[in-house]
């Protein structure tokens, strides 16, 4: 499955994951998740404190508030049927690295 990962002031990684569990996720944006931006069939994912801490490298504006996200981020594909997450497919995966790039507008 397919995911991306981007740490503060670098560029987005595509990542291939066998299964996409909680704690993988968890270490992926260094705490306990909460979803920073959810539409169009993906998940941006970051720590529970990404809106909170004064972090200087931003790492993400949510577009609909224009919230600063700090902190490492992870982008997944929405759920499935059963409330497991999914990974993004190719065409998604092309889209939010430009999206990242700020190339495409998110919503």
């Amino acid at each position: 499955m397919k995911v991306i990962t981007r740490k503060p002031g670098e560029e987005a990684q595509v990542e291939e994951w066998d299964t996409i569990e909680l704690d993988a996720m968890q270490k992926a944006v260094g705490g306990y998740i909460c979803i920073a931006l959810q539409a169009h069939g993906y998940v941006v994912w970051c720590d529970d404190e990404g809106l909170m801490k004064a972090d200087p490298q931003l790492n993400f504006h949510r577009p609909t508030d224009g919230a600063r996200i700090v902190g490492p981020i992870l982008v997944t594909g929405g759920e499935d049927r059963m409330g497991e997450t999914q990974g993004l497919s190719d065409v998604a995966v092309t889209r939010t690295l430009a999206r990242l790039r700020g190339e495409e507008e998110w919503m």
